[in-house]
Protein backbone atom coordinates (compact mmCIF):
# COMPACT_ATOMS: atom_id res chain seq x y z
CA UNK A 1 0.00 0.00 0.00
CA UNK A 2 2.95 2.50 0.57
CA UNK A 3 4.83 1.87 -2.26
CA UNK A 4 1.89 1.90 -4.39
CA UNK A 5 0.97 5.02 -2.49
CA UNK A 6 4.79 6.40 -3.32
CA UNK A 7 5.12 5.32 -6.73
CA UNK A 8 1.53 4.99 -8.12
CA UNK A 9 2.33 1.60 -9.71
CA UNK A 10 3.84 -1.52 -8.62
CA UNK A 11 4.72 -3.36 -11.74
CA UNK A 12 8.17 -2.84 -12.84
CA UNK A 13 9.39 -2.13 -9.26
CA UNK A 14 12.61 -3.46 -7.74
CA UNK A 15 12.87 -4.60 -4.08
CA UNK A 16 16.01 -5.25 -2.12
CA UNK A 17 15.18 -7.49 1.15
CA UNK A 18 18.61 -7.33 3.36
CA UNK A 19 19.17 -9.36 6.28
CA UNK A 20 17.26 -12.54 7.53
CA UNK A 21 15.75 -13.57 3.84
CA UNK A 22 14.33 -16.47 5.48
CA UNK A 23 12.14 -15.03 7.83
CA UNK A 24 8.40 -14.64 7.51
CA UNK A 25 8.58 -11.24 7.11
CA UNK A 26 11.06 -11.58 3.92
CA UNK A 27 8.89 -14.55 2.68
CA UNK A 28 5.25 -12.59 2.86
CA UNK A 29 6.55 -9.44 1.72
CA UNK A 30 8.65 -11.56 -1.54
CA UNK A 31 5.18 -13.46 -2.75
CA UNK A 32 3.24 -10.42 -2.26
CA UNK A 33 6.04 -8.15 -4.15
CA UNK A 34 6.14 -10.56 -6.95
CA UNK A 35 2.61 -11.38 -7.62
CA UNK A 36 1.97 -7.52 -8.15
CA UNK A 37 5.06 -7.24 -10.28
CA UNK A 38 7.74 -6.23 -8.16
CA UNK A 39 11.32 -8.05 -8.95
CA UNK A 40 12.71 -8.50 -5.24
CA UNK A 41 16.40 -8.97 -4.46
CA UNK A 42 17.59 -10.73 -0.98
CA UNK A 43 20.82 -9.27 0.21
CA UNK A 44 21.53 -12.17 3.08
CA UNK A 45 24.82 -14.64 3.57
CA UNK A 46 24.67 -18.27 2.99
CA UNK A 47 23.23 -19.02 6.47
CA UNK A 48 20.10 -16.57 6.10
CA UNK A 49 19.12 -17.24 2.59
CA UNK A 50 15.73 -18.35 0.99
CA UNK A 51 15.94 -21.85 0.18
CA UNK A 52 16.32 -22.91 -3.43
CA UNK A 53 12.79 -24.14 -3.61
CA UNK A 54 11.09 -20.75 -2.33
CA UNK A 55 13.05 -19.24 -4.78
CA UNK A 56 11.88 -21.43 -7.37
CA UNK A 57 8.23 -20.43 -6.03
CA UNK A 58 8.19 -17.08 -5.77
CA UNK A 59 9.62 -16.85 -9.28
CA UNK A 60 6.68 -19.03 -10.81
CA UNK A 61 4.62 -15.93 -8.62
CA UNK A 62 6.29 -13.41 -10.44
CA UNK A 63 6.46 -14.90 -14.21
CA UNK A 64 2.80 -13.72 -15.10
CA UNK A 65 3.82 -10.52 -13.91
CA UNK A 66 7.10 -10.36 -15.22
CA UNK A 67 9.03 -9.88 -11.52
CA UNK A 68 12.32 -12.00 -11.17
CA UNK A 69 13.77 -12.81 -8.24
CA UNK A 70 17.74 -13.60 -6.76
CA UNK A 71 19.63 -13.86 -3.83
CA UNK A 72 23.06 -12.46 -3.72
CA UNK A 73 25.62 -12.30 -0.63
CA UNK A 74 26.66 -8.67 -1.41
CA UNK A 75 24.08 -6.36 0.27
CA UNK A 76 25.70 -3.67 -2.01
CA UNK A 77 24.65 -6.11 -5.18
CA UNK A 78 21.53 -6.79 -4.04
CA UNK A 79 20.59 -2.83 -3.68
CA UNK A 80 22.08 -1.65 -6.55
CA UNK A 81 19.66 0.87 -8.18
CA UNK A 82 16.70 -0.85 -6.15
CA UNK A 83 12.99 1.29 -5.74
CA UNK A 84 12.68 -0.20 -2.67
CA UNK A 85 15.33 -1.07 0.12
CA UNK A 86 13.53 -3.43 3.22
CA UNK A 87 14.63 -4.66 5.87
CA UNK A 88 13.25 -6.23 9.33
CA UNK A 89 14.95 -7.51 13.09
CA UNK A 90 17.61 -10.00 12.67
CA UNK A 91 16.59 -12.21 15.63
CA UNK A 92 12.82 -13.02 15.59
CA UNK A 93 10.51 -13.87 18.38
CA UNK A 94 11.36 -17.31 20.04
CA UNK A 95 14.87 -17.23 18.37
CA UNK A 96 16.50 -15.17 21.04
CA UNK A 97 19.21 -17.62 21.93
CA UNK A 98 20.27 -17.13 18.25
CA UNK A 99 20.98 -13.73 18.39
CA UNK A 100 24.45 -13.50 18.90
CA UNK A 101 25.28 -15.37 16.02
CA UNK A 102 22.30 -13.08 13.81
CA UNK A 103 24.31 -10.23 14.84
CA UNK A 104 27.70 -11.61 13.30
CA UNK A 105 26.04 -12.81 10.19
CA UNK A 106 24.09 -9.78 9.54
CA UNK A 107 26.29 -7.14 10.34
CA UNK A 108 27.30 -6.56 6.67
CA UNK A 109 23.62 -6.38 5.65
CA UNK A 110 22.63 -3.19 8.03
CA UNK A 111 20.78 -1.05 5.86
CA UNK A 112 23.09 2.57 6.27
CA UNK A 113 23.71 5.65 4.35
CA UNK A 114 26.32 4.18 2.38
CA UNK A 115 24.02 1.03 1.44
CA UNK A 116 21.18 3.21 0.61
CA UNK A 117 23.52 5.21 -1.82
CA UNK A 118 23.69 2.13 -3.91
CA UNK A 119 19.91 1.74 -4.43
CA UNK A 120 18.23 4.50 -6.63
CA UNK A 121 18.44 8.19 -5.64
CA UNK A 122 14.70 8.13 -4.84
CA UNK A 123 14.56 4.30 -3.22
CA UNK A 124 12.27 4.73 -0.34
CA UNK A 125 13.26 2.54 3.41
CA UNK A 126 10.96 0.38 5.05
CA UNK A 127 10.65 -1.85 8.18
CA UNK A 128 8.01 -2.98 9.72
CA UNK A 129 8.90 -2.15 13.06
CA UNK A 130 9.82 -2.40 15.44
CA UNK A 131 13.70 -1.53 14.62
CA UNK A 132 16.55 -1.62 16.45
CA UNK A 133 18.73 1.50 15.73
CA UNK A 134 22.05 0.31 14.86
CA UNK A 135 21.71 -3.24 14.26
CA UNK A 136 19.74 -3.92 11.11
CA UNK A 137 19.30 -0.25 10.18
CA UNK A 138 21.34 2.90 10.97
CA UNK A 139 19.85 6.03 13.24
CA UNK A 140 20.45 8.32 9.53
CA UNK A 141 18.39 6.31 7.52
CA UNK A 142 15.28 4.78 9.59
CA UNK A 143 15.11 8.66 10.93
CA UNK A 144 16.28 9.68 7.18
CA UNK A 145 14.03 11.59 4.19
CA UNK A 146 13.86 7.97 2.21
CA UNK A 147 12.58 6.25 5.55
CA UNK A 148 8.79 5.97 5.59
CA UNK A 149 8.46 3.32 7.88
CA UNK A 150 5.62 5.61 9.88
CA UNK A 151 3.37 6.03 6.66
CA UNK A 152 3.87 1.99 6.35
CA UNK A 153 3.11 1.50 10.17
CA UNK A 154 -0.01 3.71 9.50
CA UNK A 155 -1.42 1.67 6.40
CA UNK A 156 -0.72 -1.57 7.66
CA UNK A 157 -3.18 -0.31 10.83
CA UNK A 158 -6.05 0.68 8.00
CA UNK A 159 -5.27 -2.54 6.29
CA UNK A 160 -5.65 -4.73 9.20
CA UNK A 161 -8.88 -2.82 10.22
CA UNK A 162 -10.23 -3.87 6.59
CA UNK A 163 -9.37 -7.33 7.59
CA UNK A 164 -10.99 -7.10 10.71
CA UNK A 165 -13.72 -5.91 8.60
CA UNK A 166 -14.06 -8.25 6.29
CA UNK A 167 -13.60 -11.42 8.64
CA UNK A 168 -16.25 -10.28 11.12
CA UNK A 169 -19.06 -9.82 8.67
CA UNK A 170 -18.22 -12.58 6.27
CA UNK A 171 -17.22 -10.04 3.77
CA UNK A 172 -20.70 -8.99 2.80
CA UNK A 173 -20.81 -5.79 4.43
CA UNK A 174 -22.77 -6.04 7.69
CA UNK A 175 -21.97 -2.88 10.31
CA UNK A 176 -20.49 -4.15 13.39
Amino acid sequence: MTIKERFGTLTGLRLAYLGDARNNVAASLAEAAMMTGISVTFGCPPSHRPSEAFLAHAGRLGKPHGATVRAFTSAVRAARDVDVVYTDIWTSMGEEHLAERNVAALLPYSVTPELMAAAAKHALFMHCLPAHRGEEVSAAVIDGKQSVVFDQAENRLHAQKALLVALLTDLRGIPI
